[in-house]
């Protein structure tokens, strides 16, 4: 959620320069209907996935969007990159509950989703002074840009990597 919201916070400025005022906000605005686009679909599907696979495959597809973003600051990548970008920020929200219900079960989802989501917001709060911070040291976004693919991709191997491990028979 930090790299997902800090580009948020600063995807006007990242566009504006290439794409020109009214392109930008087109795209801005792009984004959110793929978020929300997304969101929906995985709503009609959420019961018949795996959570974990799904929320890798969804910060993969963020972590190539910075990468797009970082490396071809185009205007029809750019304009890719957004949407991309757009339909995986809608679901990274909606899967982090998911995994918890379906890993800690209902009795004890309030405990420890409240816990994972005082660390989620505290780490989202940071991400506007991350990829600002970042932007002002190297003189752009493509090195905030970068790391926050990979945090995406360190992310992703996380997630699967805490499968919940059946005992043997």
């Amino acid at each position: 959620m930090m790299v997902q919201v800090g580009l948020v916070t600063h995807q006007v400025t990242l566009l504006s320069p290439i794409l020109g005022p009214w392109e930008t906000s087109a795209t801005v605005s792009a984004t959110a209907v793929a978020a929300l686009v997304s969101r929906l679909l995985l709503s009609r599907f959420a019961d018949q996935i795996d959570a974990r696979a799904t929320t890798a495959a969804v910060l993969l597809c963020a972590a190539a969007a910075f990468c797009l973003f970082a490396l071809f600051p185009v205007p029809l990548v750019l304009v890719v990159a957004s949407l991309l970008f757009g339909a995986t920020i809608g679901n990274v929200t909606t899967l982090s509950p998911i995994i918890v219900r379906r890993e800690f079960g209902a009795p004890s989802f309030g405990a420890v989703f409240g816990v994972a989501s005082c660390a989620i917001q505290l780490a989202t709060a940071a991400g506007p002074s991350f990829y600002g911070l970042l932007h002002d040291a190297y003189g752009g976004y493509k090195v905030p840009l970068l790391l926050a693919a990979a945090m995406d991709v360190a992310a992703s191997v996380v997630i699967l990597a805490g499968r919940s491990r059946k005992a043997p028979a």
